[in-house]
């Protein structure tokens, strides 16, 4: 409509008219895209708030599996000092329990890390989302270091 109004005043030689249509039209091109791009911020803004709750629930995950983990360490490496006394003296134990002790100290769990969330960030090339630098920064580097596998601080036995 506004074209066809601006088609006739440009042939009738209105050029205010014609001005005038031709302000209008740019201005409702330039509302259009903005409330376009207003729209794509908010759901973007929604896509990082689900990604950042989901962030949160792989790493409360992740810090109660370290939490086992590290329990889980703590009773082999029990069992260790008890095995360990075959070498150095007579076992303080029953024959059964050093060959359960040689056992136990002989097991190892693997860690494996809840990362679905950053994943899903950075194969559809969204961690851009996390707005802020020094936490994408972090968060790669956290993730980085897992994929490597997780290797406990060591340890000296007294």
């Amino acid at each position: 409509m506004i074209l066809a109004r601006f088609g006739r005043a440009v042939s009738s030689h209105d050029w205010f008219t014609a001005l005038v249509e031709l302000v209008l039209l740019v201005v409702g091109i330039f509302f259009g895209f903005q409330l376009d791009r207003w729209h794509d911020e908010r759901l973007d803004r929604e896509l990082a708030n689900e990604y950042r709750l989901q962030l949160i629930a792989d790493l409360e995950v992740e810090r109660s599996d370290i939490i086992e983990l590290i329990a889980y360490h703590e009773s082999v490496r029990d069992y260790a000092e008890v095995a360990l006394t075959a070498w150095d003296q007579q076992p303080l134990v029953e024959p059964e329990d050093l060959v359960v002790a040689l056992y136990q100290a002989s097991n190892i769990l693997p860690f494996t890390s809840a990362r679905g969330a950053y994943d899903a960030l950075s194969a559809n090339g969204l961690i851009d989302l996390i707005g802020d630098p020094a936490l994408r920064s972090r968060l790669a580097a956290y993730y980085g270091q897992a994929t490597n596998g997780f290797t406990p601080a060591r340890r000296t036995f007294s």
